[in-house]
């Protein structure tokens, strides 16, 4: 059995506190004066930043490199703090944390995502491990469309696949190319394969993002039914000689 690394520490019921790990440690010295400094900052932000974003931010380490040291002074309301300090649970934990590279309760290393400056504009790559959960997929690709609207969000390339019939691909890609979401339905084989917040790769396509999901006991109960009349002869022909449970999916282009 591995040892589990120090800087985590776990709740009762086993689940990891994440207001006491990833912090880094300070002297006593030391600790006296962040916890001044904090209570100065939440002053200024307008709010005990502990109890607000500690689940999230390892405050000790931004202290020790940009407080101690002079290198900044006290931050205004609207600033954001440095990535120095991003957990491994904050939406855009990145390769600039500390914790990076370390690592978790399973001893496998915690990647982050990637920044990079394109003109004027900054762009962000989550790694392949901050796609796995699909409900902060979602909540990733919301704070990119709200707080962070300024700065770029683009996926790594899917290792999973979706594939759409031959006679469909221009009509997707139309929608896809104006910005607009796309919607298909799954059966027998496929029926409950695709995830909500999941991310597929199509080579015609790109990138596919499940933003909505649901079941239905046939085609002709789902809101897309409405518009069989619009259907070409091959979809209608598709869909109505299997008229058994189905997946309705509603995907975008990441």
């Amino acid at each position: 059995m591995h040892k589990k690394p120090s800087y985590i520490v776990y709740n009762k019921d086993g689940t990891i506190n994440n207001w006491k790990s990833y912090n880094t440690k300070l002297s006593i010295s030391d600790a006296r004066k962040f916890y001044k400094w904090i209570a100065e900052i939440s002053k200024v932000k307008g709010k005990n930043i502990l109890e607000t974003d500690g689940n999230v931010y390892d405050f000790p380490i931004f202290w020790l490199k940009f407080i101690k040291n002079k290198q900044t002074k006290l931050m205004t309301k609207e600033e954001h703090f440095d990535d120095i300090g991003k957990k491994p649970n904050h939406l855009t934990f990145s390769t600039q944390s500390i914790w990076h590279n370390a690592l978790d309760s399973n001893n496998i290393k915690l990647k982050g995502g990637k920044w990079k400056k394109i003109k004027n504009k900054w762009m962000f790559m989550p790694s392949q491990q901050q796609i796995v959960d699909g409900q902060k997929v979602i909540e990733l690709y919301n704070l990119f469309k709200t707080v962070e609207k300024n700065s770029i969000l683009v996926f790594p390339k899917s290792k999973t696949k979706i594939e759409f019939p031959k006679f469909e691909y221009d009509k997707l890609l139309k929608r896809l190319d104006n910005g607009k979401s796309i919607i298909t339905h799954r059966i027998e084989y496929y029926y409950g394969k695709y995830n909500l917040g999941g991310i597929y790769y199509n080579k015609i396509l790109g990138n596919l993002l499940v933003i909505k999901t649901c079941y239905f006991a046939n085609i002709t109960q789902s809101p897309y039914y409405k518009d069989f009349k619009n259907w070409s002869k091959e979809q209608q022909i598709q869909h109505l000689i299997n008229l058994k449970p189905v997946q309705y999916i509603e995907l975008i282009r990441v």
